[in-house]
């Protein structure tokens, strides 16, 4: 099993983080599940029933954010890869 970082905004709009396991990249479902579930302790003011992830998290004012997979050998954080250096 590998740890995933999920981060979630709340209806109030606080931004929380939990972990989730999966062996692979979790689906939407069960990452809008794990996410309600934390928000609401397990009392989700609406039920799954038939509605697709999205509805479900639209209707509960949960807004996913992020979710990345967290390293057990290093805690390091990467630098930002998203704008190369200038060459000197």
């Amino acid at each position: 099993m590998k740890d995933w970082l999920l981060v979630y905004k709340t209806a109030e709009g606080i931004e929380r983080k939990m972990v989730i396991q999966a062996d692979a990249i979790p689906k939407l479902k069960a990452v809008a599940w794990h996410a309600i579930m934390d928000a609401y302790a397990q009392n989700p003011p609406h039920p799954l029933g038939n509605l697709s992830a999205e509805k479900w998290l639209e209707k509960c004012g949960i807004e996913l954010v992020d979710l990345m997979l967290i390293s057990k050998k290093s805690t390091k954080r990467l630098p930002n890869l998203a704008a190369p250096e200038p060459d000197q």
